[in-house]
Protein backbone atom coordinates (compact mmCIF):
# COMPACT_ATOMS: atom_id res chain seq x y z
CA UNK A 1 0.00 0.00 0.00
CA UNK A 2 1.59 3.21 -1.45
CA UNK A 3 0.35 6.65 1.18
CA UNK A 4 -0.41 9.94 -0.72
CA UNK A 5 1.67 12.42 -0.81
CA UNK A 6 0.21 14.92 2.08
CA UNK A 7 -0.31 18.38 0.58
CA UNK A 8 -2.92 18.62 3.70
CA UNK A 9 -1.76 17.22 6.89
CA UNK A 10 -3.88 15.33 9.05
CA UNK A 11 -5.13 17.00 12.03
CA UNK A 12 -5.62 14.56 15.40
CA UNK A 13 -7.66 16.14 18.07
CA UNK A 14 -7.04 14.01 21.18
CA UNK A 15 -9.66 15.28 23.98
CA UNK A 16 -8.73 12.34 26.45
CA UNK A 17 -5.36 11.53 27.79
CA UNK A 18 -5.38 10.43 31.23
CA UNK A 19 -2.03 10.49 33.34
CA UNK A 20 -0.55 11.35 29.95
CA UNK A 21 -0.87 7.90 29.21
CA UNK A 22 -0.81 8.49 25.64
CA UNK A 23 2.23 10.76 25.32
CA UNK A 24 4.02 8.00 23.47
CA UNK A 25 1.06 8.03 21.21
CA UNK A 26 1.06 11.49 20.27
CA UNK A 27 4.77 11.47 20.09
CA UNK A 28 4.70 8.49 17.93
CA UNK A 29 1.94 10.53 15.41
CA UNK A 30 4.22 13.28 15.66
CA UNK A 31 7.19 11.45 14.39
CA UNK A 32 5.05 10.28 11.43
CA UNK A 33 4.00 13.67 10.33
CA UNK A 34 0.38 13.99 11.48
CA UNK A 35 -0.47 17.16 13.28
CA UNK A 36 -1.27 16.61 17.00
CA UNK A 37 -3.60 19.51 18.69
CA UNK A 38 -4.15 18.10 22.50
CA UNK A 39 -6.95 20.06 24.24
CA UNK A 40 -8.10 17.66 27.43
CA UNK A 41 -11.09 20.07 28.36
CA UNK A 42 -12.73 19.75 25.20
CA UNK A 43 -16.53 17.94 26.36
CA UNK A 44 -18.99 18.94 23.71
CA UNK A 45 -19.17 18.45 19.39
CA UNK A 46 -19.03 21.87 19.65
CA UNK A 47 -15.67 22.13 21.34
CA UNK A 48 -14.63 19.41 19.00
CA UNK A 49 -16.00 21.25 15.79
CA UNK A 50 -14.47 24.41 16.42
CA UNK A 51 -11.11 22.27 15.71
CA UNK A 52 -12.20 20.99 12.36
CA UNK A 53 -9.59 17.80 12.91
CA UNK A 54 -10.34 14.95 10.72
CA UNK A 55 -9.98 12.61 13.58
CA UNK A 56 -10.86 13.09 17.45
CA UNK A 57 -8.80 10.65 19.44
CA UNK A 58 -7.89 9.13 23.34
CA UNK A 59 -4.96 7.62 24.43
CA UNK A 60 -6.04 6.06 27.53
CA UNK A 61 -3.37 3.57 27.85
CA UNK A 62 -4.01 1.06 30.70
CA UNK A 63 -7.17 3.19 31.54
CA UNK A 64 -10.15 3.14 29.72
CA UNK A 65 -11.77 6.31 28.05
CA UNK A 66 -13.67 7.94 30.36
CA UNK A 67 -15.61 10.66 27.68
CA UNK A 68 -17.68 7.88 26.40
CA UNK A 69 -20.71 9.05 25.72
CA UNK A 70 -18.58 12.35 23.64
CA UNK A 71 -16.42 9.84 21.25
CA UNK A 72 -20.12 7.77 20.46
CA UNK A 73 -21.81 10.83 19.82
CA UNK A 74 -18.86 12.37 17.63
CA UNK A 75 -19.13 8.63 15.38
CA UNK A 76 -22.53 9.14 15.54
CA UNK A 77 -21.91 13.17 14.06
CA UNK A 78 -19.74 11.51 11.08
CA UNK A 79 -16.27 12.09 13.14
CA UNK A 80 -13.67 10.09 12.25
CA UNK A 81 -12.61 8.62 16.25
CA UNK A 82 -9.30 6.74 17.17
CA UNK A 83 -9.62 5.29 20.89
CA UNK A 84 -6.60 3.59 22.70
CA UNK A 85 -7.44 2.08 25.73
CA UNK A 86 -8.28 -0.65 28.59
CA UNK A 87 -12.00 -0.15 27.53
CA UNK A 88 -14.93 -1.99 28.63
CA UNK A 89 -17.41 -3.88 26.73
CA UNK A 90 -20.20 -2.34 25.63
CA UNK A 91 -19.52 1.13 27.00
CA UNK A 92 -18.11 2.47 23.00
CA UNK A 93 -19.97 1.58 20.13
CA UNK A 94 -16.71 -0.89 18.43
CA UNK A 95 -16.95 -3.66 21.54
CA UNK A 96 -20.56 -5.51 22.44
CA UNK A 97 -19.48 -7.87 25.34
CA UNK A 98 -15.81 -8.04 27.36
CA UNK A 99 -14.37 -9.77 30.83
CA UNK A 100 -12.11 -8.96 33.43
CA UNK A 101 -9.17 -10.91 33.07
CA UNK A 102 -5.74 -11.59 33.79
CA UNK A 103 -5.08 -13.70 31.43
CA UNK A 104 -1.68 -13.70 29.54
CA UNK A 105 -1.72 -12.04 25.80
CA UNK A 106 1.73 -10.75 24.99
CA UNK A 107 1.19 -10.11 20.68
CA UNK A 108 -1.73 -9.15 18.92
CA UNK A 109 -2.26 -10.60 15.62
CA UNK A 110 -3.25 -8.81 12.51
CA UNK A 111 -6.15 -10.42 11.05
CA UNK A 112 -8.11 -10.33 7.75
CA UNK A 113 -7.74 -8.35 4.54
CA UNK A 114 -9.15 -4.72 5.70
CA UNK A 115 -6.68 -2.16 4.41
CA UNK A 116 -6.06 -1.36 8.60
CA UNK A 117 -5.12 -5.03 8.90
CA UNK A 118 -2.30 -4.70 5.80
CA UNK A 119 1.33 -4.31 6.07
CA UNK A 120 1.98 -5.95 9.37
CA UNK A 121 1.87 -8.95 11.34
CA UNK A 122 1.80 -8.61 14.81
CA UNK A 123 2.41 -6.09 17.80
CA UNK A 124 2.28 -5.96 21.59
CA UNK A 125 -0.11 -7.40 23.41
CA UNK A 126 -1.82 -6.38 26.95
CA UNK A 127 0.45 -8.95 29.11
CA UNK A 128 -0.93 -10.61 31.60
CA UNK A 129 -2.05 -7.64 33.65
CA UNK A 130 -5.69 -6.74 34.84
CA UNK A 131 -7.41 -5.84 31.97
CA UNK A 132 -10.96 -5.93 29.95
CA UNK A 133 -10.80 -8.33 26.96
CA UNK A 134 -13.32 -8.00 24.18
CA UNK A 135 -15.26 -11.40 23.37
CA UNK A 136 -17.67 -9.70 20.55
CA UNK A 137 -17.78 -6.38 18.68
CA UNK A 138 -20.70 -4.71 17.14
CA UNK A 139 -22.32 -6.65 14.12
CA UNK A 140 -21.16 -4.13 11.62
CA UNK A 141 -17.22 -4.00 12.85
CA UNK A 142 -14.44 -5.78 11.88
CA UNK A 143 -11.80 -7.53 13.82
CA UNK A 144 -8.20 -5.86 12.69
CA UNK A 145 -6.62 -7.73 15.38
CA UNK A 146 -6.46 -10.64 17.77
CA UNK A 147 -4.94 -12.19 20.10
CA UNK A 148 -4.07 -16.06 19.92
CA UNK A 149 -3.63 -17.00 23.37
CA UNK A 150 -7.34 -15.96 24.43
CA UNK A 151 -8.72 -15.36 21.31
CA UNK A 152 -10.18 -11.76 22.17
CA UNK A 153 -11.11 -8.82 19.93
CA UNK A 154 -7.68 -6.51 19.95
CA UNK A 155 -8.41 -4.06 16.82
CA UNK A 156 -11.78 -3.39 15.63
CA UNK A 157 -12.67 -0.87 12.87
CA UNK A 158 -16.50 0.15 12.90
CA UNK A 159 -18.20 1.79 10.31
CA UNK A 160 -21.70 2.41 9.33
CA UNK A 161 -23.97 4.32 7.22
CA UNK A 162 -24.54 7.64 7.40
CA UNK A 163 -22.21 7.58 10.55
CA UNK A 164 -18.36 8.06 11.11
CA UNK A 165 -15.33 5.68 11.36
CA UNK A 166 -13.69 4.31 14.49
CA UNK A 167 -10.72 2.43 15.47
CA UNK A 168 -10.09 1.09 18.27
CA UNK A 169 -6.73 -0.42 20.16
CA UNK A 170 -7.21 -2.34 22.95
CA UNK A 171 -3.77 -3.07 24.38
CA UNK A 172 -1.80 -0.53 26.31
CA UNK A 173 0.92 -0.76 24.16
CA UNK A 174 2.47 1.27 21.62
CA UNK A 175 1.15 -0.31 17.85
CA UNK A 176 3.88 -0.90 15.10
CA UNK A 177 4.22 2.28 12.40
CA UNK A 178 2.35 0.23 9.75
CA UNK A 179 -0.55 -0.18 12.21
CA UNK A 180 -0.96 3.51 13.12
CA UNK A 181 0.04 5.01 9.44
CA UNK A 182 -3.00 2.21 8.43
CA UNK A 183 -5.38 3.29 11.01
CA UNK A 184 -4.84 7.35 10.50
CA UNK A 185 -4.75 7.31 6.68
CA UNK A 186 -7.96 5.28 6.86
CA UNK A 187 -9.76 7.40 9.34
CA UNK A 188 -9.13 10.45 7.02
CA UNK A 189 -10.47 8.95 4.07
CA UNK A 190 -7.10 8.47 2.55
CA UNK A 191 -6.81 5.30 1.45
Amino acid sequence: MNYPVVINPIKILVIENPNNGGNSWISKLDSLGFIVVSDISVTTKAQVDSYSPYIVACFATAWGCSKVSLFNQLYDAGYSVFTEGNDNANAIYPTVSGVWTNANAPTIYSQGTHPIAQGWASAPGSGGDGRYGPTAINPSAVSIAKDTVNNYFEGIYLEEPGKGRWYHHQPNSLAPDRLIQNAVYYLAKRI
